[in-house]
C-alpha cells in the first residue's frame, strides 16, 4: 500500500465531526499479591566517580559542524572539551564519530 492509499483509508475510517469516542473495552485487574524486599549488603565506592562542580580547562581545536535539519543552519561544536572536577581529575568530553 502506498502512502496516499494508506491516509485515504484512514480518512475514510476516521469518525465524524462531534461524533462521540467509543467507550473503551475495561481492562483486566491485575491479580494481588504479595512480595518481600530482600536487603542487600552495601558495597563502598572506591573512585571512578566524577566530583561536582566541572570546570572547563581546555578545548580541542577541532570543530564539528551539525546542520540543522532543514539545512539553514550550521552549528559549530568542539569536538572535544576537557574539564576539571573538584578533586583534580581531568574528564575529556568527546562529540561525535
Amino acid at each position: 500500500m502506498t502512502t496516499r492509499r494508506e491516509t485515504r483509508a484512514l480518512a475514510r475510517r476516521s469518525r465524524k465531526p462531534g461524533e462521540p469516542l467509543k467507550d473503551p473495552a475495561p481492562a483486566k485487574p491485575i491479580p494481588g499479591a504479595r512480595g518481600v524486599g530482600q536487603p542487600t549488603a552495601g558495597t563502598e565506592s572506591s573512585g571512578g566517580g566524577i566530583v561536582s562542580p566541572l570546570t572547563e580547562i581546555a578545548r580541542g581545536a577541532t570543530m564539528l559542524q551539525i546542520t540543522s535539519s532543514d539545512g539553514f543552519f550550521v552549528f559549530e561544536f568542539p569536538k572535544s572539551v576537557t574539564y576539571e572536577d573538584a578533586v583534580g581529575t581531568e574528564i575529556e568530553f568527546i562529540r561525535g564519530p
